[in-house]
């Protein structure tokens, strides 16, 4: 493989990761946010805690 090969599946690597790192943080915030409002909703624990895993 030649070097600007390389470089340019580098370049789509660190692409691909970026896109993929915020789309995590996106889906982490949302998650967060919606844990926040069950736990508003109800305050019982064990079931906010259950309900966050099965989502």
């Amino acid at each position: 493989m030649s070097f600007f090969l390389l470089g340019k599946f580098l370049k789509h690597l660190q692409r691909r990761l970026v896109a993929i790192k915020s789309s995590l943080i996106l889906l982490f915030k949302r998650l967060k946010h919606k844990k926040r409002q069950y736990f508003k909703a109800d305050n019982n624990h064990g079931a906010s805690f259950a309900f966050f895993f099965v989502w």
